[in-house]
């Protein structure tokens, strides 16, 4: 269903259609079993199948992802049973993966070019990071992927910016946005950026992983009076700047 417009006012996108804004949280803040990983969400189509209908994907991706959250919930409660749990979880589909990417690893190359890291076991020995070497080689990881340019993952903006690239690619279709191009990347950061702002109930200023990198800045004009606003204002508008910048770069590379 395509995202409609508030009837209210006229005015702003409704999100409710579309899945969560990816927002990164630092580790000591995720104490929820809402916590959102700091990965953009792949992209749809790597979901799609011909033998496996989307809705059944879908489906069981939600009931799995329900299943992690409780047990993740409880884990932090300190249910060692749900920690083994989610250990065990995590190893067979690790297991399972591994063993398909070294077998028939075309099978898996539908999503593995998309991404730049993929689930995988680590171990202190050698041969852990030769056996990740070579599963990386064969699943061809990242070789289409957006984040395969030269690019800053520790500069918040820069993440946030391809977060909400990949955001809206996934919702393409329900917030009705025209194919990306050079003449529409516009619409698209600003599409993006409401939808930002939704998941931070509309102050996005509140975003500790964004603010720090703007806060000086802006703290900054308003010592020297360089701007008459109040400072929650003028930090909305450098963080709002900075991605809006560093998107224009990001979808240079994506539609490259």
């Amino acid at each position: 269903m395509a995202a409609k417009r508030t009837p209210q006012t006229g005015e702003g996108l409704q999100f409710s259609h579309c899945t969560p804004f990816p927002l990164v949280q630092k580790l000591e803040d995720r104490n929820s079993a809402n916590a959102i990983s700091d990965e953009p969400p792949p992209r749809t189509e790597s979901f799609k199948s011909d033998k496996m209908g989307e809705g059944e994907a879908l489906e069981r991706l939600a009931s799995y992802k329900s299943q992690i959250k409780e047990l993740y919930g409880r884990t932090m409660m300190g249910d060692e049973l749900a920690s083994a749990v989610l250990v065990e979880y995590a190893s067979v589909a690790v297991q399972a993966l591994e063993q398909i990417a070294r077998s028939t690893p075309e099978r898996l190359h539908q999503m593995s070019v998309h991404h730049i890291r993929w689930p995988s076991f680590i171990g202190i020995k050698e041969f852990h990071t030769e056996r990740n070497r070579e599963l990386i080689r064969r699943l061809r990881l990242g070789e289409t992927s957006p984040f395969r340019h030269k690019w800053d993952p520790k500069s918040p903006a820069t993440f946030t910016a391809y977060s909400m690239l990949f955001w809206l690619v996934e919702n393409q279709t329900a917030l009705e946005l025209p194919p990306l191009s050079k003449a529409s990347s516009e619409h698209w950061f600003k599409t993006g950026w409401e939808g930002f702002a939704e998941s931070l109930g509309g102050r996005p200023e509140t975003y500790p992983y964004l603010r720090h990198s703007c806060q000086k800045t802006a703290a900054k004009k308003v010592a020297t009076r360089q701007e008459k606003r109040n400072l929650e204002t003028v930090i909305r508008e450098e963080m709002k700047n900075s991605v809006k910048k560093r998107f224009k770069s990001v979808t240079k590379n994506y539609l490259s």
